[in-house]
């Protein structure tokens, strides 16, 4: 019996066989690692709204990337310093808390320079802060910068691992992807959100405007129906406003403006909505509220102006300022929103002709 020798190329393939596994395998995780990116990218992209995009970005983390213990910490443009803005339910338990400054642990290092820092044992690290000792356990560390577009880092993103060399060679380029797509998606989420609240406020007061009161207003009197509830409305005058400035000045009426929209705000309730009407007018909604408590709610607004909001530039006496309001409420004086600010406004009118300085309900 003879035996044929096996070809050199077959000797050859077989050989390579492992390398080849372990090609496949590399590939597979690759391809993973794309799609994950690519899911955060999507998720990134759902939301303008920094706390939904937050929840469906942490849901990534847990349920796709099998990340189990992880904090985002975001710098406090005030203070400074970085805190823990939300995380998985065992740090912010434990180390909800915790806050770093630049330069301070690995954390601070990484906000320091930019660049991310993969520790596969801790206890290696002279300069490992475990959050205060709230977080003793963790055995490998992983911190990723958040970036603005103007290259400034407003926060990190730490993942922990409570083994040693828990964490994969390439872990620091791809979560440093991850972040990456974060960080786009939150700034963008940022900016949105500041159009809005410029949209809904005056800008010189800071309460809201007359655009924000009439989509709410129209919300709100829909639900008041529904639910077989009272809903008032005050519009409120300032008294002879035009000699204000006449006297003083456009710059001293402004700031009159300024202490009219704060006093009415710290004398309501929070559920009460003050905005500014136009001029020196100002309308506040009350939710929930029938015609009697608002008509008392007005005189004590009244009574707090006259008192407290007083003129007192030089040259010239001291002089108080006066309100005239008028008071309506639904469902006795209108059926919907348009017809509330119209019988206010009649009623003011009949305020402010019938010698000013009172409340008309």
């Amino acid at each position: 019996m003879t035996t044929e020798k096996m070809p050199t190329w077959t000797i050859s393939a077989l050989q390579s066989l492992p390398d080849l596994r372990s090609e496949n395998e590399f590939l597979k995780e690759r391809l993973f690692e794309l799609y994950l990116l690519y899911s955060t990218s999507r998720v990134c992209c759902q939301s303008l709204r920094t706390d939904k995009l937050l929840e469906n970005f942490f849901d990534l983390l847990r349920n796709t990337m099998q990340v189990e213990e992880f904090c985002l910490m975001l710098q406090d443009p005030e203070k400074g310093c970085f805190q823990v803005w939300a995380g998985s339910d065992g740090v912010m338990e434990r180390a909800g808390a915790y806050t770093f400054r630049v330069g301070e642990g690995l954390a601070g290092l990484v906000a320091e320079s930019g660049e991310a820092i993969l520790s596969q044992d801790v206890s290696r690290e002279s300069c490992f802060s475990d959050y205060d000792g709230m977080l003793p356990e963790i055995a490998a560390f992983l911190s990723v910068p958040l970036i603005a577009r103007d290259n400034q880092v407003f926060g990190v993103l730490n993942i922990h691992k409570s083994r040693p060399q828990g964490f994969r060679a390439y872990d620091r380029e791809f979560y440093g992807a991850v972040a990456d797509n974060l960080a786009m998606a939150m700034e963008r989420a940022r900016l949105y959100e500041k159009a809005r609240q410029e949209a809904m406020h005056d800008d010189l007061t800071g309460i809201y405007n007359r655009r924000y009161l009439n989509d709410y207003g129209v919300r709100e009197l829909r639900k008041a129906k529904r639910n077989k509830m009272p809903l008032s409305l005050l519009l409120i005058d300032l008294d002879n406003f035009k000699a204000v400035n006449d006297t003083w000045g456009h710059v001293y009426g402004d700031e009159v403006l300024v202490k009219m929209a704060a006093l009415l705000t710290e004398n309501v309730r929070q559920c009460d909505v003050v905005s500014r009407y136009g001029g020196d007018e100002f309308v506040i909604l009350l939710p929930a509220t029938p015609k009697e408590a608002a008509c008392h709610l007005a005189e004590n607004l009244r009574r707090a102006v006259e008192r407290q909001l007083l003129l007192d530039q030089e040259p010239g006496p001291e002089v108080s300022v006066s309100v005239t309001v008028g008071a309506v409420a639904f469902p006795e004086d209108a059926e919907d929103f348009l017809g509330l600010v119209k019988e206010a406004d009649s009623r003011l009118y009949r305020g402010k002709s019938g010698g000013r300085n009172q409340v008309i309900c």
